[in-house]
């Protein structure tokens, strides 16, 4: 489990969760960052109003707190939800005493590093795990980057979270492990979106989509373009 210092400590910025909360709630928002105005009254067009925003944040990490003024107005509150999503310190330390249970770093307020500077992206890090370890009284080794993409972290926040003595860091990308050439500090990561998805990754039914489309892709197949269409469509996160 990687925990960000913002998550037990109730000061995290989850602008997905009230986002999440916001759409739900209403059959009409409207983004006055994003200068969109939604009508979502079915959970189709929920889904597609969630999505979309959350496409425009991922192409720049920083309008995640752009978000925060809407949230305001709409009356979700932060804490209300830090509440209901995080384990608190008391409940952290319970399930770090797990036998099956590791906590990894995730920075301090789940910032997109790639960011910052470089002595801020490096407090980000440090500052957490010095939490992290101080609060459980266990070493903390492993981390995964917030939002884990090309954008949000790459070779220099590899080399920074060496240099702070993480043992392992984790990206969002696909990819699969060999003996040769593994970099420690940007290893794939399956992520759980739902029951099925998991199931795929963790069965090798998505590894077999992937081999199949390269295939279809190296033979010249004949077959039908909306084959590889619906390969990407399921590959995609």
């Amino acid at each position: 489990m990687y925990v960000p210092t913002g998550a037990p400590t109730r000061s995290m910025q989850s602008w997905w969760l009230g986002l999440r909360r916001l759409i739900l709630s209403k059959d009409k928002i409207t983004i006055d960052a994003l200068g969109r105005q939604f009508q979502c009254s079915d959970i189709r067009s929920k889904m597609l109003a969630f999505t979309e925003v959350t496409q425009w944040v991922h192409q720049d990490y920083r309008r995640g707190a752009m978000l925060a003024p809407t949230f305001k107005q709409n009356g979700i509150s932060r804490t209300e939800l830090n509440n209901a999503y995080f384990l608190d310190e008391r409940e952290l330390r319970l399930r770090a005493r797990h036998p099956l249970a590791s906590i990894g770093g995730h920075t301090n307020s789940h910032v997109a590093l790639a960011n910052l500077d470089t002595s801020s992206a490096r407090a980000e890090l440090a500052d957490n795990c010095h939490y992290l370890e101080n609060l459980l009284q266990l070493p903390v080794q492993h981390l995964a980057y917030p939002y884990g993409t090309v954008r949000a972290c790459g070779p220099r926040e590899e080399h920074l979270a060496n240099d702070v003595g993480f043992q392992s860091a984790v990206t969002t990308r696909q990819g699969q492990l060999y003996d040769r050439n593994v970099n420690r500090f940007a290893l794939p990561r399956i992520g759980v979106y739902s029951r099925s998805v998991f199931r795929a990754e963790m069965t090798g039914i998505v590894d077999g989509m992937q081999a199949l489309r390269q295939r279809l892709r190296t033979d010249h197949a004949t077959g039908p373009h909306d084959q590889l269409t619906e390969l990407d469509a399921r590959n995609s996160r």
